[in-house]
């Protein structure tokens, strides 16, 4: 801000019509003391003729008449004519006198009505002075509220940003979990299907039951049923077409193992949404390596079939009411 000076101290900048005032004010003081200064010189001018014509009027009258008549011998002169000289000098110097007086008092005059000017205008500018400082106060206070404006304004543009970021990546997590519920379900399903035939190649190969999904494993190819369950099984197991979706099962299951972990840092208001994702995932994981694994005997792997059949069920209802 431009800064302007006035009475001996700077006054900071303010609007164009306290700038104008204060301008005003200035140019009315500077022209008041060139005015009296004006006047004093004047007055202290004529004081001094004044008081020289009073001494040279003293000294012509104190004059012996001695000098008068000697006056006379060297100009000549009648000693009337030096007289009337003498009367006209006086007369004269009391006209200079009176309009001396009346100068003086004239200017007097001026002077206490330019001193009286000169007071209506200190107090003119004591007035802007005070209007000034009011309005420096407003203007600060203003700057101030300004500040505080622009403070909540960040503070909103950041909460709006926070918010809609929070919103961006809650509908990707939204996304995410959709997917990863279906592909889940999806391939639960298929695990069910490969541990439901693991399940009768076991208990036929056992039993010697005839069946026409499981024969091909379970007899040789003599028609007999093999010696022992072992080998129904790893007949099972080197099939083409069981190896292929047992594989295709694995992949699925790391693929939706690496899902999850992009989910890991999720927004807070989808931390239900999660904890439900994630049983379901642990129970997908159990029951999917169960039917590659194989392990146990056909009671223990035929009853956590069936517990991990039911809990997958119940985990996926608790986590697709979060889907979108």
């Amino acid at each position: 801000m431009t800064e302007k000076p006035d009475s001996g101290s700077e006054i900071r900048s303010v609007p164009g019509e306290i700038q104008n005032a204060v301008k005003k004010s200035g140019a009315l003081t500077v022209i008041l003391i060139v005015l009296c200064s004006v006047l004093l010189l004047s007055t202290a001018v004529l004081a001094a003729l004044y008081l020289n014509s009073t001494n040279n009027d003293s000294d012509s009258k104190n004059r012996p008449a001695v000098l008068l008549t000697e006056d006379v011998k060297k100009t000549g002169a009648p000693a009337e004519t030096v007289t009337s000289t003498a009367s006209v000098s006086d007369k004269a110097d009391d006209e200079y006198k009176t309009r001396w007086e009346n100068d003086s008092a004239q200017w007097e005059k001026e002077k206490e009505q330019l001193e009286s000017e000169k007071e209506l205008l200190e107090k003119e500018n004591a007035q802007l002075k005070k209007d000034i400082s009011g309005l420096e106060a407003q203007i600060s206070d203003w700057e101030e509220k300004q500040k505080q404006w622009d403070k909540e304004k960040k503070e909103l543009e950041n909460r709006i940003s926070l918010i809609s970021g929070t919103s961006s990546s809650s509908s990707k997590f939204d996304s995410a979990m959709t997917q990863i519920v279906n592909t889940i379900l999806e391939s639960s399903a298929e695990a069910e299907d490969l541990g439901n035939l693991i399940i009768k190649v076991w208990n036929n190969a056992i039993f010697g039951k005839s069946d026409p999904e499981s024969d091909p494993f379970t007899k040789d190819s003599s028609g007999n049923f093999v010696d022992d369950f072992s080998v129904a099984l790893a007949n099972l197991n080197a099939d083409p077409d069981f190896s292929a979706r047992l594989g295709a099962l694995l992949q699925t299951r790391y693929a939706v193992e690496d899902q999850m972990k992009s989910l890991s840092s999720h927004p807070s208001e989808k931390e239900s949404a999660f904890t439900a994702l994630r049983q379901l995932y642990l129970d997908y994981v159990a029951f999917v390596d169960l039917v590659v694994n194989q392990n146990g005997s056909l009671n223990s792997f035929s009853e956590d079939f069936s517990k991990l059949d039911d809990q997958s069920i119940k985990s996926y209802r608790n986590a697709v009411i979060y889907t979108k």
